[in-house]
């Protein structure tokens, strides 16, 4: 890919804790904290050459521990983040050059992303502007609203969207826009993308994604990180 693409690492927000409330950034997985294992995968991708990173305030200073401790060059700016995704990824693209034309979006409660996973899924949102590693549910799923089910149809796929996800990033600023302006807010990004004109490719994962919820979790994530 020719044009220049940085990765945010969101290691602030709801959906980067625990079910207990503990954040997921600084929790030690295979001797290295989870937000270290993402730094690593940007640093080792050849088409990132930016990283942003957005943490709590109060945790400002460990990302630049770890660019020291782990050698990490790509490292921008660091910037305090709240408990609301839509502000967090806006501040992130606040600090971006202005010829960089592609955002990757990565997050602590999902510290397993391989640097040849941030390539492929970049490679993929050249198609449409935005792609995202994703697996697709193959057992019967049942749409419920309210008291109401009813069984999806078995010829539509239905696909749970993971990390890393990749985005043009005027199409990005254009989703975040639109949250800002209708007071929307929530776990993922995705809704908006496409709520502003965005088509959403997936591809799937090379390795079994792990979302930090639960300390079997943190088992799991520490197991698949430890092996080459």
């Amino acid at each position: 890919m020719a044009d220049r693409a940085w990765a945010i690492v969101l290691g602030a927000g709801l959906e980067q804790k625990l079910a207990s409330g503990a954040d997921t950034a600084f929790l030690s997985l295979s001797s290295r904290p989870a937000i270290a294992h993402l730094m690593c995968a940007v640093e080792a991708c050849r088409e990132l050459d930016g990283l942003v990173v957005v943490v709590a305030p109060d945790r400002l200073d460990m990302p630049q521990a770890m660019r020291l401790r782990f050698g990490i060059t790509k490292l921008r700016a660091v910037r305090p983040g709240t408990d609301r995704r839509v502000s967090n990824l806006a501040q992130a693209l606040e600090t971006f050059e202005e010829d960089v034309k592609w955002a990757v979006v990565l997050e602590t409660a999902r510290p397993t992303v391989s640097a040849s996973a941030i390539s492929d899924t970049l490679k993929v949102a050249a198609r449409t502007g935005a792609a995202s590693i994703a697996d697709c549910i193959s057992d019967p799923v049942m749409l419920v609203s309210g008291r109401t089910t009813r069984r999806l149809d078995a010829k539509v796929q239905a696909w749970v969207l993971r990390s890393p996800r990749a985005y043009r990033v005027d199409l990005l600023r254009k989703a975040l826009a639109l949250a800002a302006r209708k007071r929307l807010d929530g776990p993922d990004e995705s809704a908006w993308v496409e709520a502003a004109g965005g088509v959403i490719r997936t591809l799937p994962p090379a390795r079994p994604p792990v979302h930090l919820r639960t300390a079997d979790d943190l088992s799991i994530a520490a197991l698949l990180l430890s092996q080459p």
